[in-house]
């Protein structure tokens, strides 16, 4: 029975690391609807009571990389950053992101309109 329960703490224990993810959004994407690409886009980040957030223009990117219709608009949250810079420090100046970004929810904005929410990963900031 010992052995039995060492076997299983061997195998159960490594299977229950590698089920939590460290990326709280994975679970929430979108399938076929993410952009898995990494991508290079112009923009700027600003903070919105403590969450920052990506302002770019994501409809061509969307276009070009997930193709699903006419969208209205998209909430980009940014989920992860290049540690060595600080994001208030480049608050509002526009600069050239190297980003992928996953889709977590899509909500309608009235009959016709569509918010998309993503999330994205800033791999260099430049």
């Amino acid at each position: 029975m010992k052995k039995n329960l060492k076997l299983l703490l061997l195998i159960v224990v490594p299977l229950l690391f590698a089920a939590c993810s460290d990326d709280e959004y994975k679970d929430l994407q979108i399938p076929g609807k993410s952009i898995e690409a990494t991508v290079k886009v112009r923009g700027c980040v600003y903070n919105e009571d403590g969450t920052w957030y990506l302002d770019t223009d994501l409809r061509k990117i969307i276009y070009t990389y997930v193709n699903f219709g006419d969208e209205e608009g998209a909430v980009i949250r940014v989920n992860s950053h290049p540690s060595d810079i600080d994001l208030a420090s480049i608050a509002g100046v526009e600069k050239t992101f190297t980003v992928k970004f996953t889709l977590y929810n899509i909500e309608h904005d009235g009959p016709l309109a569509m918010i998309y929410y993503y999330v994205a990963d800033i791999y260099e900031i430049e």
